[in-house]
């Protein structure tokens, strides 16, 4: 009976440590919620006047830039947007829910597509990103 007790005690701390050991996540994750708000057009629909990035939640890893990654395209065969696209990097620094900055930026000449998408690069080098928006004009 003491073997079988001692063999069942043996095997619960090492369930419990194994498990212990498989919930410790050495990257941890940031925690921030980033989200992509609507942009505002000029009147006429001659350009792009505001972006807008939104935080549900800033994370436990700190923010050293973040903006609105765009770009002009009417053939979007990728949808998505890299460091060589163009970019707006907000001043202020973010804050929960709606960060807000005025742009002028024309649409180019004979292109009807605008994609964009709010991102955050973390200390470390993490970048997130909000969902991307395309727009047709």
């Amino acid at each position: 009976m003491k073997i079988q007790i001692s063999g069942l005690v043996n095997l619960s701390a090492a369930l419990v440590l194994s498990l212990g050991l498989l919930s410790c996540d050495p990257y941890p994750r940031s925690g921030m919620i980033i989200k992509t708000g609507p942009a505002s057009f000029m009147k006429p629909l001659v350009g792009i006047s505001t972006f807008v990035v939104m935080f549900d939640s800033l994370g436990r890893v700190g923010i050293e830039e973040y903006g609105t990654a765009y770009s002009f395209d009417d053939d979007v065969k990728d949808s998505l947007l890299y460091a060589m696209d163009p970019k707006v990097v907000f001043d202020l620094p973010a804050k929960l829910h709606s960060n807000e900055k005025v742009v002028n930026i024309e649409f180019p000449i004979e292109t009807h597509k605008l994609r964009y998408r709010a991102y955050a690069k973390l200390k470390g080098g993490e970048i997130k990103f909000g969902e991307l928006v395309i727009v047709n004009f």
